[in-house]
């Protein structure tokens, strides 16, 4: 039965696949002391890996091995080694896997000479250090060496020549070393440039270090003579496997794989693995390394189709790949998806981005061009689910919410970001660690664009409302005027009555609005609660869900008694005041009939008009005082309040842009400092089209018949070219006004050499807040310049223009690789790198890169896993059988597995090719696994 998407998530998150971090401790001694306390101890400290380390015997390690094995609460390895003292008198420590039994280590000491029962501390006789450190190689142990500067028994105790120790240490057997930090020194690159990545004494002299090969594996100096003292020299190690092969491989790249702290895996993105259902991958499960994972195979093995999978999956067909020059790219995608997927085939991505865990899943559809029978585009979109630990289920959520896709370049196109200067740009930013700025600054104008809506609404009902109450005054007036022609008749008591009436009855028909049955329908769905409707049968504590639905019920009842009581309370006000309201028109009536009989006998010829203006006034008057009066305020205390948070928000804005290009200026001078001077990289000036184009869209929106710009685009172009948009703005806001970077003030007529007309249409944006709203958040982006030192030559060539495909390409992921928030997954970029570049250059990015982002490399070339010691390998391969017709994993691993190693020699040619490449290159043959 298939396992879920949720087991095969947890799966992906429990067993990481590649290196993990150990602490172990390898030298521990054993006699003389109780091994369930020395094994419970080491237990409780976190310990995974020991290795008995007893002077002259063995025979203290299978009591420690017997008592790890009875414990189920931890995972401890306990691994047989020794202590001896060479014949020069150096001690040294050789260890062994788990299998080197009580025979093997007979033999071991009877090679050395040593009595097996350990009763002697004598020093190994007739051997000298360089055949006894032969000897544990060929055994395949590993040698390790403590105290090494230690009076007589060090192993570089300065009593000893120099050409000694430098003999031993050039013997390649040397495996660890425990010794303090101040005794090495890391060189990373020699004089000449060359990629060394090597620890040597820091003591050495140039001439020495020049002069050999060796790197030391230092790990911090300590032993445990009782449990209490286990801690004493543990170490972290990255390992493949707790076995002697599995430290050889942490001597080969010590910077990355060993450290004296934990070291928690802190990349907010990174890809857990991938499953495959339907097409040649039918069944596939592919996991990946938090570090580096490299998926490897020969030509036309299928391993390019896991990149694919991984770009269908995240849905690159509709983002990256769907702008105009990424056609080509998008459709040999869509081709092989067709081809290697199939329709109908499936994609489950697993992840973390941002601490969630999620599935990203995706069915094949393609849609057919019906005249070429091409795929043309594919007809379903990223479903996304997220881990939700308090329901243990995956649940949907937007596809947004993974926030950001990983960095992909295809095979052939890692030219995307040379060709591309906003991705250059962001590579920057992203080195500059100010993604997070760039976020809040887009956010920011985010803001301001939902300000400045509100705003121009806000104006918009001023504009309504202000008209209204500027009227007020004259409507006074013109009521005073009418109004003393009915002094003498007491008019002005009734009318003052007749308005409060009218107010009472154009509320209850108000409130007869709020309670007609499209009303309660709407009081209803805000107040009420759905029932509980449950099958018993499927639910727990049934009796609990049926008091609550009981409660529901009674709520809901209550509120539709509410609702029938605001309704019955309101016909009951109406009821009662009808007769009353009647009585009001009848006396209403009379007293305007006889106001009119006095106005006739004055003189008017038409009473009632002038009563029924009188009246009419008096009802705008209150209407405007009492509705738009207090409407007017509130809306200019909105626009007070959304101005000043407008400005708030522009100081934040302008404060936020200014960090941003101090700090990428401020990187640049490092980057310079770190890359050069072989790579050189600058900021010119935007390209002012952008600005000019918005000029011309914000004069085009506010052109009217007396504002309109003669000569517009010479005019316009003047002002893009000489004035930023924080200065155009200040101009606009100040008639024409505004500081030059030097403190002058000038205008723009004079600073533009622009007519007076142009400067008054410019000025005019300031009453179009949404106009205004554009100018104010634009900022153009400065184009990065990148100029790379061709070898052999002093000349900087452009990396744009001036470069080959491989030397752009080399300079870029030299500097992408420096650090990025999201993974990287590269498809054989060794087809346009040359193996200096990637020895001298690339690699070490790689396991600098690797600390900091998650790096997926897909190649058919072993230079780069191997020297840039990739966590995880996965081998694919090809089986075109009609029975299978099939790709599959052919292996996985690391580097502490042979049969992975194996897979990864077949690769260069196997054994035998190195044999002749030996001999071809005159390789001096050299002794030991150095």
């Amino acid at each position: 039965m298939p396992k879920s998407r949720l087991d095969t998530l947890k799966g992906f998150q429990e067993f990481l696949p590649g290196t993990n971090w150990h602490k172990v401790n390898l030298h521990v001694h054993a006699s003389g002391q109780d091994p369930e306390m020395i094994v419970d101890a080491a237990i409780r400290a976190g310990i995974t890996l020991v290795a008995i380390t007893d002077h002259n015997t063995f025979k203290y390690v299978r009591p420690v091995q017997n008592a790890a094995s009875k414990r189920i609460d931890g995972n401890l390895i306990v691994l047989p080694g020794i202590e001896v003292t060479l014949e020069e008198g150096a001690h040294i420590i050789a260890i062994f896997n788990t299998d080197f039994d009580e025979s093997k280590q007979n033999h071991f000491l009877g090679m050395l000479k040593l009595p097996v029962d350990g009763s002697t501390k004598d020093a190994v006789r007739e051997k000298t250090c360089s055949e006894v450190l032969t000897d544990i190689t060929d055994a395949s142990g590993i040698t390790i060496v403590p105290h090494p500067f230690s009076n007589d028994i060090g192993f570089l105790d300065k009593a000893r020549k120099i050409s000694t120790k430098m003999t031993w240490l050039e013997s390649g057997n040397i495996g660890l070393i425990q010794i303090h930090d101040d005794k090495v020194k890391f060189i990373s690159f020699d004089d000449n440039g060359k990629w060394q990545n090597r620890y040597v004494l820091s003591s050495a002299p140039p001439s020495i270090v020049s002069a050999t090969d060796y790197c030391l594996a230092p790990i911090p100096p300590g032993e445990a003579k009782t449990p209490d003292e286990i801690e004493n020299g543990a170490v972290w190690l990255k390992l493949g496997s707790r076995t002697v092969r599995g430290l050889r491989q942490v001597t080969c790249e010590p910077r990355t794989c060993i450290s004296k702290d934990s070291l928690s895996d802190l990349k907010a993105y990174k890809l857990l693995g991938l499953t495959i259902e339907g097409g040649f991958f039918d069944g596939m499960e592919v996991g990946f390394s938090p570090d580096f994972s490299c998926i490897i195979g020969e030509n036309h093995s299928g391993k390019t189709a896991i990149f694919d999978f991984i770009s269908f999956a995240l849905g690159r067909d509709l983002s990256v790949l769907s702008i105009a020059d990424r056609e080509e790219e998008l459709d040999i995608l869509l081709r092989r998806l067709n081809a290697i997927l199939q329709p109908n085939g499936k994609v489950d991505l697993y992840l973390i981005s941002n601490g969630h865990s999620n599935c990203v899943s995706r069915t094949f559809i393609p849609e057919f061009d019906k005249k070429t029978g091409m795929v043309i585009s594919i007809q379903s979109s990223p479903e996304v689910l997220v881990y939700d630990p308090d329901k243990d289920e995956l649940v949907p959520v937007d596809f947004k919410e993974i926030a950001v896709l990983p960095e992909i370049y295809t095979q052939g196109h890692v030219g995307i970001l040379r060709r591309n200067v906003v991705s250059q740009l962001s590579l920057i930013d992203d080195l500059a660690g100010l993604a997070g700025h760039r976020k809040d600054r887009e956010e920011l104008r985010e803001k301001l664009s939902i300000n400045a809506e509100a705003l121009a609404g806000q104006y918009d009902q001023t504009e309504e409302v202000a008209g209204t109450v500027g009227s007020l005054k004259q409507l006074k007036q013109d009521l005073k005027d009418n109004e003393k022609h009915l002094e003498a008749t007491g008019n002005t008591l009734w009318q003052a009555s007749a308005t409060l009436i009218n107010n009472v009855k154009d509320r209850i028909e108000s409130m007869e609005e709020s309670i007609s049955d499209k009303a309660k329908v709407a009081l209803k769905k805000k107040w009420e609660i759905s029932r509980l409707g449950f099958d018993e049968t499927k639910v727990a504590l049934q009796d609990l869900l049926r008091s609550i639905s009981r409660a529901v019920d009674t709520y809901n009842k209550s509120i539709d008694s509410v609702i029938q009581q605001l309704e019955d309370s309101v016909e009951a006000l109406k009821k009662d005041c009808s007769p009353l309201f009647d009585e009001w028109g009848e006396k209403y009536a009379a007293h305007k009939v006889l106001v009119s009989k006095t106005l006739r006998n004055q003189g008017f010829d038409s009473p009632e008009q002038l009563l029924d203006k009188v009246e009419n006034l008096r009802g705008q008057i209150d209407k405007i005082e009492r509705e738009d009066v207090p409407r007017l305020k509130g809306i200019i205390g909105e626009i007070d309040t959304l101005t000043k948070i407008r400005d708030t928000l522009l100081g934040q804005l302008k404060t936020t842009s200014e960090f941003i290009t101090q700090t990428r200026n401020s990187k640049i001078v490092e980057l310079n400092q770190t890359v050069g001077p072989d790579i050189t990289i600058s900021l010119e000036k935007p390209d002012p089209q952008g600005y000019i184009e918005l000029l011309k869209e914000v004069c085009t929106e506010i052109a009217s018949k007396d504002r309109k710009i003669q000569r517009r685009d010479e005019q316009l172009a003047l002002v893009g070219t000489l004035v930023k948009p924080s200065e155009l703005v200040e101009a606009i806001l100040n008639k024409g006004v505004f500081k030059k970077p030097d403190g002058r003030t000038t205008t723009l007529v004079t600073a533009c050499n622009i007519t007076q007309n142009t400067q008054e249409v410019l000025c005019a944006i300031k009453g179009e807040s949404r106009t205004l709203h554009k100018l104010q958040v634009f900022e153009p982006e400065p184009v990065p310049k990148i100029t790379v030192r061709r070898e052999g030559t002093d000349k900087l060539a452009d990396l744009r223009t001036e470069l080959s495909p491989g030397e752009q390409s080399s300079t870029i992921l030299a500097l992408a690789l420096m650090a990025r928030g999201v993974p990287l997954i590269i498809d054989q970029p060794e087809d346009e790198l040359g193996y200096g570049y990637i020895v001298n250059k690339i690699v070490p990015k790689i396991l600098e890169a690797k600390r900091e982002r998650q790096v997926i490399f897909i190649s058919h070339n072993a230079n780069i896993p191997v020297l840039a010691d990739a966590e995880y390998l996965v081998k694919i391969r090809n089986d075109p059988v009609a029975s299978q017709s099939k790709c599959t994993i052919e292996e996985s691993g690391t580097f502490a597995d042979i049969s992975m190693c194996d897979k990864l020699l077949e690769l260069e040619g196997g054994e035998r090719a190195f044999q002749i490449r030996q001999y071809r290159y005159a390789i001096p043959r050299r002794e030991g696994i150095y």
